[in-house]
Protein backbone atom coordinates (compact mmCIF):
# COMPACT_ATOMS: atom_id res chain seq x y z
CA UNK A 1 0.00 0.00 0.00
CA UNK A 2 1.17 3.58 -0.90
CA UNK A 3 0.85 6.67 1.24
CA UNK A 4 -1.21 9.58 -0.83
CA UNK A 5 -1.08 13.57 -0.03
CA UNK A 6 -4.87 13.95 -1.10
CA UNK A 7 -5.74 17.02 0.46
CA UNK A 8 -2.55 19.62 -0.14
CA UNK A 9 -4.02 22.76 1.43
CA UNK A 10 -5.58 20.76 4.59
CA UNK A 11 -2.04 18.96 5.24
CA UNK A 12 0.11 21.64 5.02
CA UNK A 13 -2.70 24.10 6.95
CA UNK A 14 -2.34 20.98 9.31
CA UNK A 15 1.33 21.36 9.54
CA UNK A 16 1.27 25.34 9.70
CA UNK A 17 -1.03 24.83 12.99
CA UNK A 18 1.49 22.49 14.68
CA UNK A 19 4.36 24.27 13.78
CA UNK A 20 3.21 27.65 15.21
CA UNK A 21 2.07 25.30 17.97
CA UNK A 22 5.40 24.26 18.83
CA UNK A 23 6.74 27.63 18.39
CA UNK A 24 4.28 29.57 20.02
CA UNK A 25 6.28 32.01 22.10
CA UNK A 26 8.31 33.17 18.79
CA UNK A 27 4.73 33.90 16.51
CA UNK A 28 2.35 34.76 18.88
CA UNK A 29 2.87 38.39 18.24
CA UNK A 30 1.51 37.54 14.73
CA UNK A 31 -1.69 36.94 16.02
CA UNK A 32 -2.82 40.26 15.10
CA UNK A 33 -2.31 39.71 11.75
CA UNK A 34 -5.51 38.68 9.82
CA UNK A 35 -3.97 35.19 7.86
CA UNK A 36 -0.97 34.03 11.31
CA UNK A 37 -4.45 34.38 14.02
CA UNK A 38 -5.39 31.27 11.86
CA UNK A 39 -2.36 29.05 12.58
CA UNK A 40 -1.57 30.14 16.24
CA UNK A 41 -3.97 28.11 18.79
CA UNK A 42 -4.30 28.60 22.76
CA UNK A 43 -3.17 25.19 23.74
CA UNK A 44 -2.68 21.54 21.88
CA UNK A 45 -6.52 20.59 22.74
CA UNK A 46 -7.89 23.69 20.94
CA UNK A 47 -5.13 22.79 17.88
CA UNK A 48 -6.55 19.18 18.13
CA UNK A 49 -10.06 19.75 18.27
CA UNK A 50 -9.93 21.89 14.71
CA UNK A 51 -7.63 19.23 13.49
CA UNK A 52 -9.99 16.73 13.69
CA UNK A 53 -12.75 18.57 11.67
CA UNK A 54 -10.19 19.95 9.63
CA UNK A 55 -8.62 16.31 8.66
CA UNK A 56 -11.97 14.75 7.99
CA UNK A 57 -14.14 17.82 6.00
CA UNK A 58 -10.83 19.36 4.42
CA UNK A 59 -10.19 16.52 1.67
CA UNK A 60 -14.20 16.53 1.15
CA UNK A 61 -14.00 20.13 0.05
CA UNK A 62 -10.92 19.93 -1.51
CA UNK A 63 -12.05 16.95 -4.10
CA UNK A 64 -15.20 19.44 -4.58
CA UNK A 65 -13.76 22.95 -5.03
CA UNK A 66 -9.89 22.25 -5.72
CA UNK A 67 -6.75 23.48 -3.90
CA UNK A 68 -6.77 26.34 -5.30
CA UNK A 69 -10.22 27.81 -5.00
CA UNK A 70 -9.93 26.17 -1.23
CA UNK A 71 -7.19 27.94 -0.35
CA UNK A 72 -8.39 31.33 -1.46
CA UNK A 73 -11.78 29.76 0.47
CA UNK A 74 -9.35 30.10 3.71
CA UNK A 75 -7.86 33.41 2.97
CA UNK A 76 -10.94 34.75 2.56
CA UNK A 77 -12.15 33.78 5.62
CA UNK A 78 -9.48 34.31 7.70
CA UNK A 79 -9.53 38.26 6.35
CA UNK A 80 -13.21 39.05 6.71
CA UNK A 81 -13.50 37.34 9.88
CA UNK A 82 -10.18 39.66 10.85
CA UNK A 83 -11.87 42.69 9.81
CA UNK A 84 -15.03 42.10 11.10
CA UNK A 85 -13.90 41.32 14.54
CA UNK A 86 -11.42 44.33 14.32
CA UNK A 87 -14.46 46.74 13.17
CA UNK A 88 -16.60 45.18 16.03
CA UNK A 89 -14.43 44.56 18.90
CA UNK A 90 -11.45 46.55 18.47
CA UNK A 91 -8.82 45.17 20.81
CA UNK A 92 -9.73 41.88 20.75
CA UNK A 93 -7.59 39.11 18.78
CA UNK A 94 -9.08 35.74 17.66
CA UNK A 95 -6.78 33.18 16.98
CA UNK A 96 -7.05 29.35 15.87
CA UNK A 97 -8.85 27.77 12.90
CA UNK A 98 -12.16 27.37 14.37
CA UNK A 99 -13.78 29.80 11.73
CA UNK A 100 -12.19 27.78 9.18
CA UNK A 101 -13.58 24.59 10.67
CA UNK A 102 -17.00 26.30 10.72
CA UNK A 103 -16.86 27.91 7.39
CA UNK A 104 -15.85 23.55 6.27
CA UNK A 105 -19.21 22.10 7.87
CA UNK A 106 -20.63 24.38 6.26
CA UNK A 107 -19.53 23.99 2.90
CA UNK A 108 -19.41 19.77 3.41
CA UNK A 109 -23.44 20.61 4.41
CA UNK A 110 -23.78 22.46 1.42
CA UNK A 111 -21.74 19.72 -1.35
CA UNK A 112 -24.91 17.52 -2.03
CA UNK A 113 -27.35 20.99 -2.83
CA UNK A 114 -28.84 20.08 -6.28
CA UNK A 115 -31.16 23.08 -8.15
CA UNK A 116 -33.24 25.12 -5.76
CA UNK A 117 -33.62 22.74 -3.34
CA UNK A 118 -32.61 22.89 0.00
CA UNK A 119 -31.03 19.93 1.97
CA UNK A 120 -32.89 19.45 5.66
CA UNK A 121 -29.45 18.13 7.12
CA UNK A 122 -28.05 22.04 5.97
CA UNK A 123 -30.66 23.76 8.09
CA UNK A 124 -30.18 21.47 10.74
CA UNK A 125 -26.26 21.55 10.80
CA UNK A 126 -26.93 25.59 10.31
CA UNK A 127 -29.40 25.41 13.34
CA UNK A 128 -27.00 23.00 15.36
CA UNK A 129 -23.62 25.06 14.97
CA UNK A 130 -25.14 28.14 14.65
CA UNK A 131 -27.53 28.34 17.02
CA UNK A 132 -24.93 26.80 19.65
CA UNK A 133 -22.44 29.65 19.12
CA UNK A 134 -25.34 32.86 18.96
CA UNK A 135 -26.58 30.98 22.89
CA UNK A 136 -22.68 30.83 23.88
CA UNK A 137 -21.88 34.02 22.66
CA UNK A 138 -23.65 35.14 25.88
CA UNK A 139 -20.99 33.24 28.43
CA UNK A 140 -18.25 35.09 29.50
CA UNK A 141 -14.91 32.91 27.79
CA UNK A 142 -12.54 33.12 25.75
CA UNK A 143 -13.41 31.57 22.75
CA UNK A 144 -14.84 34.07 19.42
CA UNK A 145 -17.98 32.62 19.04
CA UNK A 146 -18.15 35.64 16.43
CA UNK A 147 -15.36 33.77 14.71
CA UNK A 148 -17.21 30.72 14.35
CA UNK A 149 -20.35 32.58 13.36
CA UNK A 150 -18.21 34.33 10.22
CA UNK A 151 -17.03 31.20 9.44
CA UNK A 152 -20.24 29.52 9.23
CA UNK A 153 -21.69 32.63 7.33
CA UNK A 154 -18.53 32.41 4.38
CA UNK A 155 -19.05 28.75 4.24
CA UNK A 156 -22.94 28.94 3.30
CA UNK A 157 -22.19 31.76 1.16
CA UNK A 158 -19.21 30.09 -0.80
CA UNK A 159 -21.37 26.85 -0.95
CA UNK A 160 -24.44 28.60 -2.81
CA UNK A 161 -22.09 30.58 -4.70
CA UNK A 162 -19.79 27.32 -6.11
CA UNK A 163 -23.27 25.27 -6.43
CA UNK A 164 -25.01 28.36 -8.45
CA UNK A 165 -21.70 28.47 -10.67
CA UNK A 166 -21.50 24.82 -11.30
CA UNK A 167 -25.11 24.45 -12.11
CA UNK A 168 -24.91 27.17 -14.47
CA UNK A 169 -21.65 25.64 -16.30
CA UNK A 170 -23.64 23.11 -16.72
CA UNK A 171 -26.83 23.93 -18.11
CA UNK A 172 -24.49 26.44 -20.89
CA UNK A 173 -23.03 22.86 -22.07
Amino acid sequence: MKLKFNAPVTLIFSLICLVFLMLTPIVENLATQPVFGIFIHANWQHLFGNLMFLLLLGPIIEEKYGTLITSAMILFTAFITWFLNGLLFPGDIIIGASGIVFMFIMLAAITNIQGHQIPITLILVALLYMGQEIINSFQEDNISQFGHIAGGICGTIFGYVGNYIQRHKHSNE
